[in-house]
């Protein structure tokens, strides 16, 4: 829990009356290897924070093949903030890949924090801002580099991750086919 107050704090200040406040509204959540927080095609109204865990957004093409679109851990926050603030269905689900432990919040205690914490709403859009500067650099940045840096990028960045994320959701991140980051991964062995 101080994990998660101590980032909400690092947007806006917080006062002690408003970390109790926090603390009594986020619920903890345990969700197995492989669980869904977010299953495409159903409504979501909650916002995980990541204590303990890792998680990967993805979605279902056509053909059937899974498209990894990001992955989060600890000291993240887990949403599908398209249909969390319209009510729409996601297109996305949000998958546990390892057992994985949360500090969950409805829209609803989102709401009515706003009107309890003075700086409730900064903290909000900057936690928001953040997280899409981040999906925005890896959907825009590594589109420009070839598959190698791609994953080397991604070492620079990630490397914490590196040996928790399978092979083939790595590379279907990375937009290459597993063959091909595995064949990356012998060749930089190799060096």
């Amino acid at each position: 829990m101080n994990e998660l107050l101590d980032q909400l704090a690092a947007y806006a200040p917080l006062t002690n009356a408003d970390r109790r406040l926090v603390e009594q509204i986020m619920q903890p959540l345990r969700l197995p290897k492989g669980a869904l927080f977010v299953e495409a095609g159903k409504r979501t109204d909650r916002i995980g924070f990541v204590t303990e865990g890792l998680f990967r957004v993805f979605s279902v093409n056509e053909q059937g093949d899974e498209l990894t679109r990001y992955f989060m851990a600890e000291g993240q926050f887990v949403v599908s903030l398209d249909p969390f603030n319209t009510g729409k269905v996601a297109e996305r689900n949000i998958e546990a890949l390892e057992n994985s432990r949360l500090l969950v919040i409805s829209k609803t205690d989102v709401q009515g924090l706003s009107s309890q914490i003075s700086n409730w709403d900064k903290i909000v859009n900057a936690a928001i801002e953040r997280g899409l500067l981040e999906k925005m650099y890896d959907r825009t940045e590594l589109i420009h580099l070839d598959a190698k840096s791609r994953y080397l990028d991604f070492l620079e960045r990630f490397d914490h991750l590196s040996n928790r994320i399978p092979l083939k959701f790595l590379a279907s991140y990375l937009g290459m086919k597993q063959p091909s980051l595995s064949r990356i991964r012998r060749e930089l062995a190799q060096i």
